[in-house]
């Protein structure tokens, strides 16, 4: 029944990327849709009650955090795929750790998913890069994004040493990005009326990270191997050192990082 409903939610993540692929969806349609497959997954496999955050204890309140989560990581794929095999590559690094983590605390039957994500992202590089075939589209940066925002709440509800913290180590770059970008684009809207403010957040235009290290005259291979890398020492110092460190530290090193990545940004974008 849980293979069932996990397996039908990827159906309709991917099938709504193949349609905005296709067919230009609108941001806010797109949005509701994913919304929908969210709250009916998260029931259908239990996971509705799973509390990613310690402070909210109405249920209502944390479904609507889980709901959040799981929209925004999952977009954070999504919209860091903006030049050749960025999302390819940054998912490998993600799933290499997902499959570290799974094995420090014996959740290994997760893994099948994660060589099967590798091997097809190998693959997908070569036709992409060799033979110029494939593209992996708003279908497979949704997907790759649906895989690890739903299997982090697995993870959380398998181990109480599990906290929201590793995916925020994990895909901090992603995600760190779509928070500077919402934040930004909101604060360039100052002027407009704050409906219109929070409608520019969802409007696409060239802020992301890869847009302004192009700016500044980085090739695309450079950028991937430069983001992967950082990704990799930051997943690894995680998942070595600060995995086992109390939860409070855990947040400290997220809330480090954020703010490491904010001042980057902010002198990236005032070079441009």
């Amino acid at each position: 029944y849980e293979l069932l409903i996990f397996y039908s939610s990827i159906f309709f993540i991917v099938i709504i990327g193949l349609i905005d692929d296709f067919i230009k969806v609108n941001t806010f349609k797109k949005i509701i849709f994913q919304i929908f497959v969210i709250i009916l997954t998260l029931y259908g496999l239990g996971l509705d009650q799973v509390s990613i955050f310690l402070f909210p204890s109405n249920y209502f309140i944390n479904y609507i955090f889980l709901i959040i989560f799981v929209l925004g990581f999952m977009n954070s794929i999504n919209l860091i795929d903006g030049i050749d095999n960025i999302a390819a590559m940054l998912s490998i690094v993600i799933s290499i750790f997902f499959m570290l983590l799974s094995k420090a605390i014996g959740f290994n039957e997760i893994n099948i998913f994660f060589y099967m994500v590798i091997g097809c992202l190998v693959s997908y590089l070569l036709y992409n890069n060799f033979y110029k075939r494939i593209f992996i589209g708003d279908a497979g940066s949704l997907f790759l994004g649906w895989l690890f925002s739903i299997i982090s709440i697995f993870f959380i509800n398998y181990s109480n040493e599990v906290t929201i913290n590793f995916s925020f180590a994990f895909l901090c770059i992603p995600v760190f990005d779509v928070i500077y970008v919402m934040i930004s684009r909101f604060y360039k809207a100052r002027n407009q009326i704050f409906l219109n403010r929070i409608k520019s957040i969802f409007i696409p235009d060239k802020t992301h990270l890869h847009h302004s290290l192009l700016k500044l005259g980085i090739n695309s291979f450079m950028i991937c191997f430069v983001l992967c890398s950082v990704l990799f020492v930051i997943s690894l110092i995680y998942i070595k050192y600060i995995f086992y460190f109390d939860i409070v530290y855990k947040y400290l090193f997220i809330n480090i990082l954020f703010a490491i990545y904010i001042y980057i940004r902010i002198k990236i974008d005032r070079l441009i």
